[in-house]
């Protein structure tokens, strides 16, 4: 097998004419209805059901992942588009851990009184 960045080719020989059939292996944490649609694309989307503690890594890596991409994104769909992303994984790791984005929403508020937030762009670049 080839690996190419995150996924890899799995190269299938046709026994009838000896052709090779390339066919990408994700294993990797999709949303819920990818299975669907790339059923209704034609095509077969094997899968399988993780146990909690390979879901849990597979939303660690997924944050991770999405995480870059909203790092990477150029224009303004981009970073909405990976915004959105990095949202949905993360309210799926909180729900994972009995967490709701609103607990983290009070939270967030709390420290901003007590620590500030990020708009003034202050970076620290010594203790004395």
């Amino acid at each position: 097998m080839l690996v190419v960045a995150s996924r890899q080719i799995s190269k299938y020989k046709n026994n009838a004419n000896d052709e090779v059939t390339v066919m990408p292996v994700y294993n990797k944490l999709v949303r819920d209805k990818i299975p669907s649609i790339i059923n209704k694309s034609g095509k077969l989307a094997q899968i399988c059901i993780l146990s909690d503690a390979e879901y849990q890594d597979a939303l660690s890596e997924k944050l991770n992942e999405e995480i870059e991409e909203l790092i990477e994104a150029q224009t303004r769909e981009e970073r909405l588009e990976e915004a959105d992303d990095v949202l949905t994984v993360l309210e799926a790791f909180l729900c994972h851990y009995g967490l709701t984005m609103q607990e983290v929403e009070q939270v967030k508020v709390n420290k901003e009184v007590s620590h500030g937030g990020f708009s003034q762009r202050i970076f620290l670049e010594e203790v004395k």
